[in-house]
């Protein structure tokens, strides 16, 4: 007996160490196959680099169990949305994966938690949620703090759409809703084998509806074009590319067509923009693939009036300034003209030009943007006396006119004065005018209110003249003061003068017809 016990522990010793003896651990063999436990080197990969990491593959006389390389782990794959544990490192790295040591239930990405996509909640891990909400082209979101899966479903908020399926006198038929309306379906007695799918279309063979695709188009609440299925319900942007696409009529999907910018008139792509300028209608004359609807241009491409913008032709919302007549011309009034859904509206602005048009352009957008609220600030130009102050665009709005007439300005406590008359006044040609000529009212007993700046202007410019000294007999007068008052140019420099400063002097209206011509200059 102890002969025999001996020997036999013996004999399982010799084959112990035999066994190990022959024994590698290939990174990769041959045939594909990782870490992989071989009698022979010549079945491991040698000298060849990894794809993926860029490393030499190792093969070691030892049991795979003992090298770092094939050591176990927990294997992140965000392509596959999966944790998967007892993973070797050389086979995650290979197939694109994240490894790490740790077990995967100490990793924060593979823990479960509540997966929220649409109006439905379900556990998942935190790598998975992202996966599904990729694969279905919805945002996800994931909440790590819920765990319990009622929880979870309670803790969304429907709102998201997907297929209702049903059966109705038997028939399988389709409606796209909310989770929400589909369980109102659902509590009808009329209807039965109810099933919501979140982020379907009902067009999905798989569904088995009736409701497959077509090539008709509608418009939906957001004015965009849109593919409509066999039972009138909405699918996915049009998208002519796409009117056979498997994939497109199985699920709910943003658009990736068109050029970004509304796709105005567009036979190919049903993605509008309102803000760029256009909005589902009727396709009329225009050519369309498939459907009768299209992104209708509603920029202004038709007007041909007046139009200071950056462009050809208004653009959708776009507005900008006029007036009309000359702006200083009684009856005249400022307007803002602006493009809306391919027409051109007109709003007067204040008619008395207290108020007028200001235009502004936006270099991020090229549109102009017009307003009648702005405030015509005429009232103090008169008491500028340098064309610095006049012009200073913060505080006013006037403007610095030079004429022939040197000796006359415009004074606060005077009126219109002779310049060497005041001792302040510095010793520059011009006078400070308003740039936008304000308008006067009347009264019901048709009198002017607010015309005083005219009575500014009224002046009696006295001429000088003398007889040659020599010859008192002669009747040679010849002008010594003032000589410019008798000019034709004076009488036309004055009148703009006026004429600036409101309804004032002679100047026609705005329908180019003189008023009532008063002789402003007698020569006595």
């Amino acid at each position: 007996m102890k002969i025999e016990k001996k020997l036999f522990v013996f004999i399982f010793s010799i084959l112990l160490i035999g066994i190990v003896s022959a024994t590698y651990c290939c990174q990769e063999t041959v045939s594909g196959a990782y870490c992989q436990n071989v009698e022979n080197i010549t079945e491991c990969k040698t000298g060849v680099k990894n794809q993926i990491t860029g490393e030499t593959y190792s093969n070691i006389q030892t049991f795979c169990q003992a090298t770092s390389y094939c050591m176990l782990g927990t294997c992140i794959n965000p392509e596959e949305g999966s944790c998967m544990p007892n993973v070797a490192q050389s086979v995650c790295e290979q197939k694109g994966g994240q490894w790490s040591a740790e077990q995967s239930d100490k990793l924060p990405q593979c823990k479960l938690g509540c997966c929220q996509m649409g109006n439905q909640g379900f556990l998942e891990t935190q790598i998975g949620c992202n996966k599904i909400g990729e694969d279905y082209g919805i945002t996800t979101k994931f909440n790590s703090a819920i765990t319990d899966d009622l929880l979870c479903q309670l803790s969304v908020d429907s709102g998201e759409e997907g297929a209702c399926v049903y059966t109705k006198d038997y028939i399988q038929s389709c409606e796209r809703a909310t989770n929400e309306e589909c369980n109102k379906i659902k509590s009808n007695s009329g209807y039965s084998n109810v099933s919501f799918h979140l982020g379907y279309l009902c067009s999905a063979t798989s569904l088995g509806s009736i409701c497959g695709r077509t090539e008709k188009t509608e418009c939906d609440s957001n004015y965009d074009v849109r593919f409509v299925d066999g039972c009138g319900n909405l699918a996915n942007i049009y998208d002519s590319t796409k009117v056979n696409n498997e994939n497109y009529w199985t699920y709910i999907q943003n658009p990736d067509c068109g050029d970004y910018k509304g796709n105005k008139n567009s036979a190919t792509c049903g993605d509008c923009d309102y803000y760029s300028g256009s909005m589902c209608l009727d396709k009329g004359k225009e050519k369309v693939d498939y459907g009768d609807y299209i992104c209708g241009d509603l920029d202004c491409v038709n007007y041909d009036g007046f139009y200071n913008g950056n462009g050809d032709y208004p653009r959708h919302g776009e507005s900008w300034c006029a007036s009309a007549g000359t702006p200083d011309t009684p009856g005249s009034s400022y307007f803002r003209l602006y493009c809306y859904n391919g027409e051109v509206n007109i709003e007067e602005c204040d008619s008395t030009r207290q108020m007028i048009c200001g235009q502004d352009f936006y270099e991020d957008t090229g549109y102009s943007r017009g307003s009648c609220q702005v405030k015509n600030r005429w009232e103090d130009c008169w008491k500028q006396n340098t064309s610095e102050s006049c012009n200073d665009t913060e505080l006013r709005d006037c403007q610095w006119m030079k004429y022939d007439g040197k000796d006359y300005v415009l004074s606060e406590e005077f009126g219109f004065v002779r310049r060497s008359d005041l001792e302040d006044y510095k010793d520059e040609e011009g006078i400070c005018v308003p740039k936008y000529a304000p308008g006067f009212e009347r009264d019901k007993d048709d009198k002017i209110i607010g015309g005083e700046s005219c009575q500014m202007v009224n002046t009696v410019c006295q001429v000088k003249y003398e007889r040659t000294p020599h010859n008192p007999f002669d009747n040679d007068w010849h002008c010594v003061d003032n000589c410019y008052c008798e000019k034709d140019s004076f009488k036309e420099e004055m009148n703009k003068i006026c004429s600036s400063l409101g309804d004032c002097g002679i100047k026609k209206n705005y329908l180019d017809i003189f008023g009532k011509e008063q002789e402003v200059i007698k020569k006595e």
